[in-house]
């Protein structure tokens, strides 16, 4: 007799309207639905927020609000994991095998068949690698004086150099103060950068004591966003990359498929299969993870994840074949049906139709997004899911975008190309990239092909400053560069990781309506700044829960009973706009606080662009941590497209048509086609066959050869050969 199912019951979480539903065992069960349908609001913050409150759940970084009234979970097992889209940072500075673990494993081996003195290296503290300030990147333009473009603003207020101590410096040690880096004598640029004087401090010891110790300033925000570009990441010198100090054999290498032949790492039969499905099996534990492609560590980190549970587990996964070719996914979908066979019950937030088309039970949520969606509308078998629901639940309503609707820029038959050539790129050579400008460009190919690399290059020969790229390679030469504006890389990355954050906060929208608040004759009579008007700082914050609006008590996370879950102080919510408190703006959704706020313009715009790139069941005061990989990117792009930088940009974005589903695709790539219509240039990595083709232009590359970069296909994306896609399904 198997296991009895999960059931959840009563589940009224962000827009979930009372459901209820039981998951089984041994079955693979897909969520689908449009975005902000509710498929993963049921998957993490129901399902796996109640494992994790009863303490049985790892994985999963986004953060969950709910109370015990808002739904009923039993029959949970005892480990749930949940695997979220999220891309890997490569600012962890650690070889594969510390990241991993498995290099424990194989020194543990190696000492029982040969006993020897291994430690971990003092050093990298077992970590193979080491980072630090690169003094090569720190100089901006060196045909510049000090004070003057030299150093960016951040570095200079940071090692207090200004205008003043540098008129001092220059006074005591005989150096005009006007003249460029390059014809400073040697000594001087040397006490500069690493020593420094009574004046100001060095620059490199003032970089590297950030480093060690980083502070949050306002003032030094642009600093936080420069110092990975500071940063050099190189082997440790004492262990040579291998983190640790000892005789582990000379003729240990630390491949994969090397390591388990010769016994020194042990898996079974399921993940040495998943290992070559991944394409994981020729990774050296010796290597830097942040020499990995963002697919090639997100499928390190899936592997991670499911070669730990045994038996009736709870695997919840986040999209696990976003961004991948169709022959990728199916791999993927192989790897889920072995998961289930363990007798594991496997949920799956997914839109592909070939892993809906391999579900036991798939489950649609809708009819559409936000306050509109929520509600179950299908609930059975796939095939009875797409004969007799898809097509009418494929029929999303998108608004039409309307942002552009005066754009009527005709655009040159024979475009100028954007090009440029690298000795040495991340970790390829010769790398070079050809992109028309004023087009809409998708690049496309298998994990490790460099999509990504391409990307960044692209930015990086459009980078007005070279700090971007200044260090990391050669650039032999570019072209075209001059024809760009600004580059702007829109990646899908968090947005935030503190639960404050808010998708109206980032796009600067919240700063707006704040404003409106401050300025209520209420708000004034009690001298009410527009900082009491947020729950992120002590003036306007409740007391009690510190803005978090909810306590986590012995029967789980209730109602804060000092401000009643609206996160303020109560006499901040007295001050009304058109009868609306803050608190009660803070729950409207994007669609409600348009019709609301149409009488302010200001407001209008940011909430447009949000409706336009469909996120309009977006809520205001909805946590940025709780959002998607996609959401997050295309909250990311409402940012760029609020900024009015006009023509000549380079967009370049990864992934931006991850999470919205079949309907939606002919609307984001409406906008793209528009931006391109406005002189803009607009570069995609996107591995969807039916997107891609869409492109004006299609650059398609093949499985990384050693260290070269290999294209399969450039040219209009309608025109690709039907055999170049065939290879990779």
């Amino acid at each position: 007799m198997g296991r009895k199912p999960i059931q959840i019951r009563n589940a009224k979480v962000n827009n979930l309207k009372d459901v209820n539903i039981d998951i089984e065992y041994r079955s693979l069960t897909v969520f689908v639905g449009p975005s902000g349908s509710g498929k993963s609001s049921l998957a993490f913050d129901v399902l796996y927020a109640a494992a994790a409150f009863e303490g049985t759940a790892s994985g999963v970084l986004k953060f969950f609000r709910k109370s015990g009234s808002d739904f009923k979970v039993s029959g949970l097992p005892t480990r749930t994991i949940g695997i979220e889209q999220q891309l890997y940072s490569d600012s962890e500075i650690e070889n594969i095998g510390n990241f991993t673990g498995f290099s424990a494993e194989v020194i543990n081996n190696i000492s029982k068949v040969n006993p020897s003195n291994i430690v971990n290296c003092h050093i990298c503290h077992g970590k193979g690698y080491l980072k630090d300030i690169d003094p090569s990147r720190i100089v901006k333009k060196s045909n510049y004086a000090v004070t003057n473009g030299v150093f960016t603003p951040a570095v200079k207020k940071l090692a207090g150099l200004n205008t003043q101590t540098w008129r001092r410096f220059c006074s005591k040690y005989l150096c005009n103060p006007s003249l460029e880096w390059s014809k400073i004598n040697e000594e001087i640029r040397i006490k500069i950068l690493f020593e420094g004087t009574e004046y100001f401090k060095g620059i490199i010891p003032s970089l590297q004591e950030y480093l060690a110790h980083p502070y949050s300033s306002k003032s030094l925000k642009d600093l936080e966003e420069e110092i990975p570009y500071y940063l050099k990441k190189h082997a440790c010198g004492t262990c040579k990359g291998k983190g640790v100090i000892g005789n582990l054999g000379d003729d240990v290498k630390g491949e994969l498929d090397d390591l388990i032949q010769r016994g020194l790492i042990n898996f079974d039969s399921d993940e040495l299969k998943w290992l070559k499905l991944l394409k994981l099996e020729k990774l050296n534990l010796f290597d830097p993870v942040f020499g990995l492609s963002g697919s090639e560590m997100r499928n390190l980190r899936l592997f991670l994840s499911l070669r730990g549970p045994k038996k009736n587990s709870l695997i919840i996964i986040d999209e696990p074949t976003a961004g991948l070719l169709p022959t990728e996914a199916e791999k993927i979908i192989e790897i889920l049906q072995d998961v289930k066979e363990k007798g594991h019950a496997v949920v799956v937030v997914e839109h592909r139709t070939e892993v809906i088309a391999a579900a036991d039970k798939v489950v649609a949520f809708g009819p559409e997004s936000g306050s509109r969606g929520g509600k179950i509308v299908f609930e059975g078998k796939a095939k009875e899911y797409f004969i007799k629901k898809a097509p009418k639940l494929n029929q999303m309503q998108c608004r039409y975008p309307n942002v552009f609707k005066d754009s009527r820029t005709k655009r040159p038959n024979e475009p100028k190309f954007l090009i440029g050539q690298f000795s040495q790129w991340h970790n390829f050579v010769n790398f070079e990239v050809n992109i028309p400008m004023e087009r809409w460009t998708c690049i496309c190919g298998p994990i490790g092909s460099g999509k990504t690399s391409y990307l960044d290059a692209a930015y990086a020969i459009c980078d007005k400053t070279p700090v971007a790229w200044q260090g990391r390679s050669k650039l032999i030469e570019r072209k075209n560069h001059d024809a760009i504006r600004r580059p702007h890389m829109v990646t899908p990355d968090p947005i935030g990781q503190h639960p404050g954050s808010t998708p109206a906060t980032y796009i600067g929208l919240w700063s707006k309506i704040r404003d409106l608040f401050a300025g209520l004759p209420e708000a004034k009579k009690h001298k009410l700044t527009e900082s009491h008007f947020s729950f992120n700082t002590k003036q306007g914050q409740c007391g009690k829960c510190k803005g978090q609006g909810f306590e986590k008590t012995e029967h789980g996370y209730e109602v804060c009973p000092g401000c009643h879950g609206s996160r303020y102080r109560q006499h901040i919510l007295r001050c009304l706009y058109h009868g609306q408190s803050i608190a009660d703006i803070n729950k409207m959704d994007v669609r409600q606080a348009e019709g609301f706020f149409k009488e302010t313009a200001a407001v209008c715009y940011y909430l447009d662009w949000l409706s336009d790139l469909m996120l309009e069941y977006l809520i205001l005061g909805q946590p940025s941590n709780s959002l998607s990989g996609g959401e997050s990117q295309r909250v990311k792009l409402t940012v760029e497209l609020c900024k009015k930088y006009g023509n000549r940009a380079l967009y370049l974005l990864d992934n931006p048509f991850r999470g919205i589903g079949d309907s939606a695709v002919s609307i984001l790539a409406d906008i793209l086609r528009q931006l391109t219509a406005r002189k803009n240039t607009v570069v995609i990595a996107e591995n969807n066959p039916a997107i891609a083709k869409k492109a004006d232009w299609l650059v398609f590359l093949g499985e990384r050869k050693g260290n070269a970069l290999t294209i399969m296909y450039e040219g209009p994306g309608s025109q690709c050969p039907d055999n170049v896609w065939k290879m990779y399904f």
